[in-house]
């Protein structure tokens, strides 16, 4: 599967999603948050289409994984209300890199979501783990690892 278009075109699309959320994003449920925001930053910024996009996914662990991502499974990804806060990650800045244990030690909401994400990456094969709380996005980054469609 290919992307439908180049990553400046995503980049431009997430910048003008960011530019529209309202200041009452923080109030959003989960479910409103990922219909406002997440479902639109896979498929509008990323090109992921929706026969390989899973929703609520229900595992044999009992859990249920927000979003799983490729077929097979390559990405899942833990979507969060935007009021649980990710303290010290980074919003808004594409290039800010951090490495992600210092902030999992700090931040128990990011820690809670991070081991959360792992169980269902381990549960279904997936290799990348996402976390998302809206304008919030953390994920591992890796020189083999892509996000988005081959």
């Amino acid at each position: 599967m290919q992307a439908k278009f180049e990553m400046t075109d995503g980049r431009k699309a997430l910048t003008a999603i960011l530019a529209d959320f309202p200041s009452d994003s923080a109030f959003w449920n989960e479910a409103q948050n990922r219909f406002q925001f997440v479902d639109r930053l896979l498929m509008e910024c990323l090109g992921w289409e929706h026969p390989f996009v899973e929703v609520e996914r229900f595992d044999d662990a009992g859990g249920r994984a927000d979003y799983l991502l490729g077929k097979p499974v390559k990405a899942a990804l833990e979507a969060k209300r935007e009021a649980v806060h990710f303290s010290f990650l980074p919003a808004n800045k594409a290039s800010s890199v951090r490495k992600l244990r210092p902030l999992v030690a700090a931040c128990k909401n990011l820690e809670a979501a991070v081991l959360q994400v792992l169980n269902y990456c381990t549960l279904h094969g997936a290799q990348i783990a996402i976390v998302c709380n809206g304008p919030q996005l953390a994920r591992p980054i890796r020189e083999s690892a892509a996000f988005g469609p081959d």
